[in-house]
C-alpha cells in the first residue's frame, strides 16, 4: 500500500495512509483536523499501526 490509499483500521475506522516504514504506517483520520509538527510544520500521524493491522479499501470510483 502507498501513501494516500485507504484502511480499515481494526477499530473499523477508515484512515488515510501518510505514511509507510517497513514495519507500519502512519495513518491520518480524514473526519479529524491534521496534526502539525510546530517544529517543520509538516504534517504527521494520527496513530502508528503494523502492516497487519489494516485492511485495504477499494479505491472510490474503480469498478471491483
Amino acid at each position: 500500500m502507498n501513501p494516500g490509499d485507504r484502511v480499515r483500521g481494526k477499530d473499523g475506522r477508515t484512515y488515510v495512509i501518510l505514511k509507510v516504514t517497513e514495519m507500519h504506517y502512519g495513518l491520518v483520520d480524514p473526519t479529524r483536523p491534521p496534526m502539525i509538527d510546530a517544529k517543520n510544520g509538516q504534517q504527521v500521524a494520527h496513530i502508528a499501526v503494523r502492516h497487519e493491522e489494516v485492511e485495504p479499501l477499494p479505491v472510490q470510483g474503480v469498478a471491483q
